[in-house]
């Protein structure tokens, strides 16, 4: 298991609150699957969702590795932020980037391991975008008050 970031950490002891927010300069990463609505129409429930939740610890595993944190769970798809403190812009770049090439990687290893040779899945790819300036973020306290 990943140890909690420092945000997060944050987070939960209630330093961040709904409201609130922060810049700072980051790479992101947003990955999803292509061609995930069809498989959705095709095949049960409980599969597809047994195939999503391999396909988002794939990623999520690979963006915790390189000190990223995910977050956003999106459908298919996953927000990944690669903070650029304390090792700097361009290191946040190359592992927000890193991560997207072993996510895809252990994407098709999983499926391949699975035996799944169902056109279908065949026809799924990982789509990674990765935002390679050293912009800055906005990180925000969103939500419901009640939540």
């Amino acid at each position: 298991m990943a140890p909690i970031s420092v945000r997060r950490a944050r987070l939960l002891q209630g330093k961040i609150r709904r409201g609130d927010s922060q810049v700072i300069s980051a790479a992101l990463l947003l990955a999803d699957l292509r061609g995930f609505t069809a498989l959705v129409d095709r095949y049960p429930g409980t599969e597809v969702v047994g195939w999503l939740n391999q396909h988002l610890e794939c990623i999520g595993d690979a963006v915790a590795e390189r000190d990223g944190e995910v977050l956003k769970f999106l459908g298919d798809g996953i927000l990944a932020v690669f903070p650029a403190a304390p090792s700097g812009a361009e290191r946040a770049c190359i592992e927000a980037v890193r991560a997207a090439i072993d996510a895809r990687r252990r994407i098709a290893s999983r499926m391949e391991a699975l035996g799944k040779a169902l056109a279908q899945l065949e026809q799924l790819t990982a789509s990674f975008r990765v935002s390679t300036g050293s912009g800055l973020s906005r990180i925000k306290g969103l939500g419901w008050a009640e939540g």
